[in-house]
């Protein structure tokens, strides 16, 4: 390693430069401009000779921005640090160094991460890589997994309509339909990842640990369980929900074929409340489970199976009916004289409580007069921002061009405080404008600009 000033005009710029040219454009690169101009560069960068440039003998390996903006500020000469490294050390030179930038978004530092596993020479592994960028494999792992992102999602990723933490959460998902309904509903949860997670174990995943497969040796090795499969994304020692997933369709199919072969009547049901995602599944109320063999003796069909496909005990086969007269509800259950005794003492019990809330209730509503005092009316603001979530008040705030306040957790999940700017803009409105802001949310929550209830007004 040499270190020493080397002339503007004897260096170009790498090829493979991962940084785009309009990196080099805007208020902070002017900012960096005048910096340099007045202090000069007091961080080298990083060359290697390069016998076939046409303007010089160097190569830019790392910070091409200093490099520019010392152009830009008419220097003559700029520090360098010449090392002589190959087209691999290079390229791994600058995704590294592009790596410690304070403002790269998570995607950009996954895609990084997978180009220094797919372009290195011997291939590293994630835990060389966490070695040499000084982080988690963990980390990586989920930086990693972003790069498995749909276009839809990655778009939204970078717009921060949705977290970090959601990003993981969808990119974990196979098939670019689940990403984009798993998107969807990340936008009607606002910034809510846990009821995402929800949402994605009830609708993709459930129980990981349910191998229906597992006691029949060749089942096993048909769907793929009896080789151990590492997923680049997974963590070390625990099941990989993608390839979980792929096993599970690959066993439903199995069963499925064979009982077309035997002439059985095997159907998909989908065990999860609401609309199924499951092209051809029967959902609930289309068809009833017979549990006993009274039930089955009973029913108008008794050939018929079902294989769930969706939601708890996937994977599962069980005796059932969809013929229209098993479907009716009935019930031949009678609760002994102590379980009526219980349930009366706990509707008296309820109606007490019910009767102190209607009280309390009763007694503030009485407080108010009119017209409003300021002290209602911010009560009733409150009530506004305790019961309307992200998704309400979002829409409200961009027909105001008004913009969330963005924050980062410990761990660099990004989060969005509507909350605060909207207090702002509704104190400098007066009172007007909180009652104003108060009918529009709740305008919002019931259709918004198709709200019957305009009309109204």
């Amino acid at each position: 390693m040499e270190l020493k000033n080397i002339k503007i005009e004897e260096a170009t710029l790498s090829k493979s430069n991962p940084r785009p040219a309009t990196h080099f454009k805007g208020a902070e690169f002017d900012e960096l401009v005048e910096s340099i101009k007045e202090k000069g560069v007091l961080v080298p960068i990083l060359v290697r000779s390069d016998a076939t440039a046409k303007m010089g003998a160097y190569e830019v390996v790392a910070g091409a921005r200093r490099f520019e903006a010392a152009k830009k500020a008419g220097l003559g000469k700029i520090p360098a640090q010449i090392i002589e490294m190959d087209d691999v050390e290079a390229r791994e030179a600058q995704i590294i160094e592009n790596l410690q930038r304070r403002d790269i978004h998570p995607l950009d530092e996954g895609e990084a991460y997978r180009t220094l596993i797919e372009k290195s020479s011997p291939r590293y592994e994630v835990k060389d890589v966490a070695a040499k960028v000084g982080k988690s494999e963990t980390y990586v792992r989920q930086r990693l997994a972003l790069t498995n992102l749909s276009e839809k999602a990655a778009k939204a990723y970078r717009a921060d309509d949705i977290t970090a933490g959601q990003a993981v959460l969808i990119a974990r998902l196979e098939e670019e339909k689940q990403q984009n309904d798993a998107l969807k509903q990340a936008r009607d949860y606002g910034y809510d990842t846990e009821r995402l997670h929800r949402w994605i174990t009830e609708r993709v995943y459930t129980d990981l640990s349910n191998k229906p497969w597992a006691k029949d040796a060749k089942l096993a090795e048909m769907v793929g369980d009896a080789v151990h499969h590492t997923s680049l994304f997974g963590e070390q020692g625990t099941i990989d929900p993608v390839e979980h997933a792929r096993q599970m369709a690959a066993f439903i199919e199995i069963k499925m074929r064979d009982a077309k072969e035997k002439g059985q009547i095997l159907r998909k049901i989908c065990t999860s409340y609401g609309r199924s995602d499951t092209k051809g599944a029967l959902e609930q109320g289309s068809y009833k489970v017979l549990h006993s063999k009274e039930e089955i003796a009973k029913a108008t069909s008794k050939d018929e199976r079902g294989i769930v496909v969706e939601g708890s005990n996937i994977g599962q086969i069980f005796r059932i009916t969809t013929a229209k007269e098993d479907l009716k509800q009935e019930s031949n259950y009678k609760p002994t004289p102590a379980e009526k005794a219980k349930r009366k003492a706990e509707r008296e019990k309820a109606e007490k409580e019910k009767e102190k809330k209607n009280a309390k209730l009763e007694a503030a509503v009485g407080k108010i007069t009119w017209p409003l005092s300021e002290k209602h009316l911010d009560a009733l603001l409150g009530l506004i921002f305790g019961r309307f979530g992200y998704s309400y008040l979002q829409p409200v705030a961009s027909r105001h061009e008004i913009k969330a306040i963005k924050t980062k957790s410990e761990y660099g999940y990004t989060s969005r405080d509507l909350e605060k700017p909207l207090r702002e803009w509704i104190e400098e409105g007066g009172s007007k404008r909180k009652i104003q802001f108060i009918f529009e949310v709740a305008l919002e929550a019931n259709g918004g600009g198709d709200s019957d209830h305009i009309k109204k007004i």
